[in-house]
C-alpha cells in the first residue's frame, strides 16, 4: 500500500510548492512532474519501511495518519 499520494503532498504543502519542487530544473513548467513526485514518495516509503520492518510487516496494510505525514515530509 502506498503511504501518501500526490494529492496528499498538495494538501500538505500547496500545489505551487509541489510544482516548484518537482520542476527544479524547469522553472517555467506549468504542471507538476508526477514522475519526480511519485519517486520521492517511493523513496520516503522505503526509508520508513526500513524503520518499521523490525517490528511490523511492511508495507503497512493500514496507513496511520502519522505515517502519511512522515512520508509527505
Amino acid at each position: 500500500m502506498i503511504y501518501a499520494t500526490v494529492a496528499d503532498l498538495i494538501a500538505a504543502f500547496s500545489q505551487d510548492e509541489i510544482l516548484e519542487l518537482s520542476n527544479i530544473d524547469y522553472p517555467d513548467a506549468t504542471t507538476i512532474n508526477n514522475t519526480v513526485v511519485e519517486r520521492a514518495i517511493e523513496d520516503a516509503q522505503a526509508q520508513i519501511d526500513t524503520y518499521l520492518e523490525t517490528r511490523y510487516r511492511t508495507p503497512l496494510a493500514v496507513v496511520p495518519i502519522v505515517i502519511r505525514n512522515y512520508t509527505c515530509d
